[in-house]
């Protein structure tokens, strides 16, 4: 064998080699690392996420307490809590003008984790600042209420007479749950102050 043959050889063993080394070692290396970077990154999200619910339970712990023992707060009996619903909409429509002509309760309630969702269907008349100073006193008043679905009418073009339809609801603890003062709050549930639509 020549030198040049010899050469040529361990040329061709070097590159082998070295393409073994990147499909064995190499490669294989890169790969788990990059798994294991994007496990390190998901990992620190989901502790992010966990303080942050942790930091809003903690912020709403003192408004669920008032919910619990206001008067007019959070009711553990079902009718109870349709007619709290039902007298807090038809006061502040009347007290600010206006005129809810039809509010009547819709299906059975739902049962979402530890309380009972009401629901209601609700139809009335107004200007569009009465309607919406009625749709924000409710939306931050301490009577648990949840404005789901608002359509919103001219009654006749070019004034500002106005027909709404609301999907609101409500909610009361359920009888079967264990509700003690010390329970944690609903976050999901809480009302969503200024989310109107």
């Amino acid at each position: 064998m020549t030198k040049r043959e010899k050469q040529i050889g361990i040329g061709m063993l070097a590159a082998l080699a070295a393409f073994g080394l990147d499909q064995w070692v190499v490669q294989p290396y890169w790969d788990t690392h990059t798994t294991l970077v994007a496990a390190i990154s998901k990992a620190q999200s989901d502790i992010q996420d966990a303080h942050r619910l942790f930091n809003t339970e903690r912020l709403e712990q003192p408004k669920w307490k008032a919910m619990i023992e206001a008067a007019n707060g959070l009711k553990s009996e079902r009718y109870a809590a349709e007619s709290q619903a039902e007298k807090t909409v038809l006061q502040w429509a009347t007290g600010l003008g206006v005129n809810i002509n039809n509010l009547t309760t819709e299906g059975v309630p739902k049962a979402e984790n530890k309380f009972l969702v009401i629901n209601f269907h609700a139809t009335g008349l107004g200007s569009m600042q009465a309607i919406s100073r009625m749709l924000n006193s409710l939306e931050i008043g301490q009577v648990p209420i949840r404005i789901n679905d608002i359509q919103i009418n001219s009654r006749r073009e070019g004034t500002d007479d106005l027909q709404i339809q609301m999907l609101i609801s409500t909610l009361c603890l359920r009888p079967d749950a264990d509700n003690a003062n010390g329970s944690h709050p609903p976050v999901a549930w809480l009302p969503e102050r200024g989310n109107h639509s």
